[in-house]
């Protein structure tokens, strides 16, 4: 998958964006920036409060208590699932091509597309697993009992992370679905030239890849002019 960003580098040239498709790659950008900007907060404030947490503990003797409710339970699933759409835009999940690259173009096509599909299942399939868990703990009034060890504030608030960044990696993915069809189509009209399919798939270029260079003969090395030998 072609990263949807200009300023992460591709190994391939990126098609750009055609004129009609500029208000959903502006929405999708923008809903990139929200989402990586919410997980760096979590992240760094999964930092500062085990900063003070070993401060307090250390230094004081009288650690804060709600610490590991704190992480555990609201800032580390914050910063996996706001994350998500980011992650999808920059390409940065983690793939296995051993299989994938050796098929030919048009099983290619047909994989990214069920592949395509399956994600916009799961992250539907989640959003809403994680809506109903939030109406029925805000329906139960679920809060922690005072004077416990965990931060004094309704489940349903903590809960909120997983049907917002689910949902909105289903609305990036469906937004994207043009592009990454387009992606697939473009692969099979250019199956009769595999650096065509290379260039598609964002890969290396033939010539940079060990296995496609040319085999250099003795007879074509000696009808070479010495001098370049």
């Amino acid at each position: 998958m072609i990263p949807l960003n200009d300023d992460v580098p591709t190994e391939g040239p990126a098609p750009r964006p055609r004129a009609h498709r500029r208000p959903v790659r502006t929405s999708i950008t923008a809903i990139k920036n929200a989402s990586v900007v919410l997980a760096a907060i979590a992240i760094v404030a999964m930092a500062l409060i085990m900063l003070a947490e070993s401060i307090m503990r250390y230094a004081f003797s009288a650690p804060l208590g709600w610490n590991v409710s704190a992480v555990e339970r609201i800032l580390m699933p914050m910063s996996v699932f706001l994350a998500l759409p980011w992650l999808y835009v920059t390409a940065g999940h983690v793939s296995a091509e051993i299989i994938y690259d050796r098929l030919p173009a048009r099983w290619r096509m047909t994989a990214r597309v069920v592949g395509h599909i399956l994600l916009l299942v799961i992250a539907a399939a989640l959003a809403y697993s994680g809506l109903v868990t939030v109406v029925d703990s805000f329906d139960l009034g679920d809060a922690p009992p005072p004077g416990s060890s965990e931060v004094p504030m309704p489940t349903w608030i903590w809960q909120l992370s997983q049907p917002v960044g689910t949902a909105a990696l289903f609305v990036v993915a469906l937004l994207d679905t043009p592009r990454a069809i387009g992606e697939d189509q473009a692969l099979v009209e250019d199956a009769d030239s595999e650096e065509s399919v290379l260039a598609a798939e964002g890969s290396d270029a033939a010539g940079s890849d060990p296995l496609h260079e040319p085999i250099t003969t003795d007879r074509d090395d000696s009808s070479r002019p010495r001098g370049d030998r």
